[in-house]
């Protein structure tokens, strides 16, 4: 309460105090016309309830100021101050332009006017204003405003010649050069552009981020002469870093040259930029799963990032995404058990679950669902999840349990719903209840009609469960029929011939799955050998298995079975 007193006894002092001021402290305020008393009180006043939100009482008293004198441009400015707080900006408009016509000469009151204008979108009127304003100010700040607003309008040249008159008033500095640039590459005028580029690292001939971007620029339009002059001039200044490395790399990545790449990612991973930059390198699946010493270095990075920090989740499940992408599920999985903070992070969680799923690591499943049902009881995904893990132990009556819990709590989640009674009705299957198996099945393949996904999973899982094989032929040439360069289902089609014993036919399509393949897919290579294995090919077998654990040697089912 104190405050807000000694704000309004500053600005009595300040507007209305009997010492002789020529100038006004505040400038937005013209006061030469306050020699009314009742005047000087009701604005006073309103200045008052506006410092307390009081704005009807504000407009009262302001409404009180106009009869003392309706052409007081001090009065209008507090009324679009007013307005302008409550977002009625054409209002504020009005007023705005009745202060700055009763104080034509008061530049604060034109930028304000321009301001508003702005804010209303009616960016075309701001603009004379701000020409005016620099004219007469020739303040830095309305020349940035100005070019920006040029450039929204898509004033190009206008923008540009806006920038060229602040850098003949303030100098070429970086701030202004990326401004102006910035306009440049907005114009698509290319050569105009590079023409900047060039002056610039001219100029500033030791700023690292120009020289790069030149050498960028050079490089993706293959001009390879151009960027061998600016790279061997980087090194002649000792700037050469990482960055001009990774420059290279993404311009081999993207022509899919790997060995050039590697070999220009070699000297960036040995530099001291950031771990992060270096990771930015192998952003899609296609470049970072095409070598599998890429791959290495990838791992190598994503290690020093978890050492260097053990307590940030988020590069743990970034990893563990990335080996995921590469089919390494029982690598991802370790990497998420490494997470030792008991923060219970959702989205962590939820990826064990589905790499715990996926390993058949079902003590830990059961464990960790357990947990989070009881953290999370209104969150029916995890009664979903504990109702698998349940089943994968056979606990069938806790299974039932809850996976009705969790179906009482889904609202209006097709696939969900689809999921939970599938599930159930694998249960009633092993009850030997067979009219509430058909129903449940029904409802789930019903609402499982547009996801391919789940009828995938769905056939999968009658067909480890030596199961329903007709049910799971269906569903599987449903999938492949929908999306036959779908590699997943293909897989599950073979899955399926080797279930059914259908050997040569199996070898025959696993083979060609792996050929079309663009990456290395472990299970591929596992379900390889155990088709060989059921045909009494042992040798030949265990070397399928082992390049399979080669490229997931966290895999301890496969390397017992080796």
């Amino acid at each position: 309460m104190l405050k807000y007193l000694y704000i309004l006894l500053f600005i009595v002092v300040v507007f209305f105090g009997s010492c002789k001021i020529t100038k006004p402290t505040n400038k937005n305020l013209n006061v030469k016309n306050f020699s009314n008393e009742k005047l000087k009180l009701h604005l006073s006043e309103a200045l008052r309830e506006m410092l307390y939100e009081n704005y009807e009482e504000a407009t009262i008293h302001l409404n009180k100021c106009l009869e003392y004198d309706d052409k007081n441009s001090a009065v209008f400015y507090k009324f679009s101050e007013l307005f302008s707080k409550n977002g009625d900006y054409n209002i504020a408009i009005n007023y705005m332009q009745k202060a700055e016509e009763y104080s034509p000469n008061n530049m604060h009151y034109k930028y304000s006017l321009a301001k508003l204008y702005v804010k209303n979108y009616q960016v075309e009127e701001a603009i004379p204003l701000l020409e005016e304003v620099i004219l007469v100010t020739k303040g830095y700040v309305p020349f940035y405003e100005l070019a920006h607003y040029y450039k929204y309008l898509n004033k190009y040249p206008e923008a540009i010649n806006t920038y060229n008159k602040l850098q003949e008033k303030e100098g070429v500095t970086i701030f202004n050069s990326n401004q102006k640039l910035a306009v440049y590459k907005s114009y698509k005028n290319e050569e105009e552009y590079i023409k900047e580029l060039v002056f610039l690292v001219d100029y500033f001939p030791y700023s690292l981020e120009y020289n790069v971007e030149l050498f960028d620029y050079y490089i993706t339009n293959n001009m390879i002469d151009k960027a061998n002059i600016i790279f061997e001039s980087i090194k002649e200044k000792r700037m050469e870093t990482g960055e001009i490395y990774l420059s290279f790399a993404k311009f081999y990545k993207e022509k899919n040259n790997y060995d050039s790449t590697y070999y220009c990612l070699k000297p960036a991973f040995r530099s001291e930029i950031s771990v992060n930059s270096k990771l930015s390198a192998f952003n899609d699946e296609e470049f970072y799963s095409s070598k599998n010493y890429i791959n290495s270095e990838v791992d190598t990075l994503y290690n020093l990032l978890i050492n260097s920090n053990p307590d940030n989740y988020e590069t743990y499940l970034q990893y563990s995404k990335y080996l995921t992408k590469n089919h390494k599920l029982y690598h991802a999985t370790n990497v998420l058990e490494l997470y030792k903070v008991e923060d219970y992070n959702f989205q962590l969680n939820e990826m064990l679950i589905f790499l715990y799923i996926a390993t058949e690591k079902t003590e830990k499943l059961d464990s960790l669902t357990t947990l989070l049902t009881d953290l999370y009881p209104n969150m029916s995904d995890f009664f979903l999840y504990a109702g698998i893990s349940k089943i994968l132990l056979q606990d069938y009556e806790k299974s039932e349990k809850l996976l009705l819990t969790g179906l009482d709590l889904i609202y209006n989640q097709e696939d969900l719903s689809s999921q939970f009674n599938f599930y159930l009705s694998y249960l009633y299957f092993v009850k030997n209840d067979e009219q509430k198996f058909e129903e449940h099945y029904k409802i789930a393949i019903q609402k499982a009609n547009q996801y391919f996904y789940l009828q995938n999973e769905y056939s999968l899982f009658f067909l480890k469960k030596d199961i329903h094989s007709d049910k799971a032929n269906v569903l599987i040439n449903t999938c492949v029929t929908a999306m036959p360069d779908k590699n997943d289902y293909q897989y599950t089609l073979i899955f399926y011939y080797y279930k059914i014993k259908d050997y040569e036919l199996a070898l025959y399509k696993i083979k060609e799955l792996i050929e079309k393949s663009e990456i290395k897919i472990p299970k591929y290579y596992e379900l390889y050998g155990d088709i060989l294995y059921a045909q009494n090919k042992t040798k030949e077998a265990k070397m399928q298995w082992k390049i399979a654990f080669e490229l997931d040697k966290y895999n301890y089912n496969l390397k017992e079975k080796i």
